[in-house]
Order: structure tokens, then sequence, then C-alpha cells
């Protein structure tokens, strides 16, 4: 019989989870272009950009490890990147400041929805290949300019 160190079995442990943390913090760092793109074409300051991605990044993963704590289960918040790439194709059309608000009544309004369980006969309203359009059609773009 062999005898196995407990410092070795507790890293045989965490290997699983390391190797789907790598690939899973490519893509978190490669996703970060988006608002980062988007943050240019809306001409936003420094200090407007670092505000921003804290509000994409930081309150959502707070509110993650929050929740995952209270309910014992990994749960996850994140930023839609459909909406970032909305936001990037209004620039120079409408002020960050009337976005800023627009962000907010829609926040408020998808918060009242899930209050009052409505969230799943509005998503039942929209095919799910439609949905994987628009995300894919968003997100394109950005993929291109990559190749220029």
């Amino acid at each position: 019989m062999a005898v196995v160190p407990v410092a070795a079995g507790r890293m045989q442990r965490l290997v699983q989870p390391l190797s789907m943390a790598i690939p899973l913090s490519i893509i978190a760092v490669a996703i970060l272009t988006i608002p980062l793109a988007t943050s240019q074409a809306l001409e936003l300051t420094p200090q407007q950009t670092g505000a921003w991605l804290f509000a994409l990044y930081a309150i959502p993963g707070l509110l993650s490890l929050l929740l995952t704590h209270l309910y014992r289960q990994p749960l996850f918040l994140g930023w839609n990147v459909a909406v970032i790439v909305f936001l990037a194709s209004l620039a120079g059309q409408v002020r960050y400041t009337d976005l800023l608000g627009a962000a907010l009544v829609g926040g408020a309004v998808v918060a009242l929805l899930g209050a009052l369980g409505l969230t799943i006969r509005v998503a039942a309203l929209v095919p799910a290949p439609v949905v994987y359009a628009v995300v894919a059609a968003s997100v394109l773009p950005f993929v291109v300019r990559v190749f220029d």
C-alpha cells in the first residue's frame, strides 16, 4: 500500500478547479477589451472609465461572493455584453450622463420584474435562437477588429 502525503492529496483536489480557473481568467481579461473600447468610443475620462470598470466588475463580483456565501452555492452576477455594445453604438449621439440614467432606469425595471416574478414570462416571449443571435452579432465587431 502506497502512502500519499496529506499535502499531495490536497493539491490533487485543487488541480481540476485550478485548470478551470485558467481559461476563465483568460476569457475575463479578453472580455475586458469590450468595455475599454466602449469607453474610448464614448470618450470617457480615465476617472469615468475606472468608475465604469469598477461598476462592471467589482460590484457584481462582491455581490456574487455575498450571494454564494448566503446560499452556499456558486451564484454569479455579471454585466451584459450586448448592452455594452449597444452603448458603444450610441457614442456621439447620447451624452454619458444620459446613458447612466437610462442604465439606472433599466436596472430598476429588471429588478421590479424579478421582484414580481415576471422574468420567466418575459423571457418566454423571446425565442432562444434570437437571444443567441443578438449576443453573437454584438460581439462580432470586436472579434473582427482583432484581425485588423
